[in-house]
């Protein structure tokens, strides 16, 4: 589901003034940070490149404008020039835009008795996570496909993009360089297991490990990955674990698991007898193991990948 652009036009209300008037007071509450002048005095353009659409909405600016790079984005703000055909005045402006000389050139329509001017939007590229989770860019969700990428029409200046974690994921939150009009910033917010989801990860193997090395059997099974071969009657076996799995290696797999590949050693010690001899055997066993680990809400469970 795409979120459709929303061009927001007051009917009453802002400067008497003209379309100067309009222009000023635009630039003086963006940079005080009054989202509801902001919106009242402006339009949003659709840029025709992207393939969705961010609502412009107070609430979304005020987001915006709650950045304090955004507020001071624009300064020295002087008009030089104005021109009218019709309802429709451009506006000539001088400024800085974040530091550098910038010039933009406005055109300001009167709707209803009321002017605004358009702003052009740059983009915003999306991709996002390889998992499914909700983004939400100043205040808004946008909904795509784990991985999938999508461009979006915002307006310029540096946008908060946030992403939803889970009781092992960490949530993220980025907040993009400022975009000039027309151009274009990417963003991919990363997700990441948190520490302590990590260290149940690796709890959850060692105790898996240190439970299979507490078998009595050569062959133990139920999900115990050492197997050793007997070839009499065998009494008195013992596995000591000599690789813990602590090398694992811990990736994210949903919200709500993970998956782990690392390594194991055992050695295993027991009796065997033939008649009336018996003889002391010891064999090593090693190898690598791939599992998935789910959370149950206070660790994980884990299973081996088939």
């Amino acid at each position: 589901m795409t979120a459709a652009i929303v061009i927001v036009r007051a009917a009453t209300g802002g400067p008497s003034g003209g379309p100067e008037a309009t222009v000023r007071e635009f630039f003086d509450a963006w940079s005080r940070g009054d989202a509801a002048t902001v919106v009242r005095d402006s339009v949003l353009k659709p840029s025709g490149t992207s393939k969705a659409g961010l609502v412009w909405d107070q609430r979304a600016l005020a987001s915006m404008l709650s950045i304090p790079q955004n507020r001071r984005l624009m300064t020295g703000v002087t008009i030089t020039e104005t021109t009218t055909q019709g309802n429709v005045s451009s506006v000539r402006v001088t400024l800085r835009y974040n530091g550098v000389p910038y010039f933009m050139r406005l055109d300001v329509q009167q709707l209803r008795g009321h002017w605004q001017l358009a702003m052009y939007p740059c983009i915003l590229r999306l991709t996002f996570p390889s998992i499914d989770s909700t983004v939400v860019i100043d205040g808004v969700p946008v909904h795509g496909n784990a991985g999938s990428e999508m461009e979006l029409d915002v307006c310029p200046g540096a946008h908060r993009v946030h992403m939803d974690g889970s009781p092992i994921v960490a949530a993220a939150d980025t907040v993009t360089t400022p975009v000039e009009p027309t151009r274009t910033v990417d963003v991919s917010p990363t997700q990441t297991l948190t520490p302590a989801a990590v260290a149940a990860a690796q709890g959850a193997i060692h105790s898996w490990l240190t439970t299979c090395a507490n078998a009595t059997q050569l062959q133990p099974g139920n999900g115990c990955p050492q197997s050793t071969v007997g070839f009499d009657t065998v009494s008195n076996v013992h596995w000591t674990l000599t690789g813990d799995g602590s090398d694992a290696r811990v990736d994210m797999a949903t919200l709500t698991s993970a998956s782990a590949t690392g390594t194991w050693a055992m050695t295993a010690t027991w009796d065997e007898q033939f008649q009336t001899l018996f003889t002391h055997h010891q064999a090593h066993d090693s190898g690598r193991f791939s599992l998935i680990l789910t959370w149950n809400g206070s660790g994980f469970d884990l299973k081996a990948e088939q």
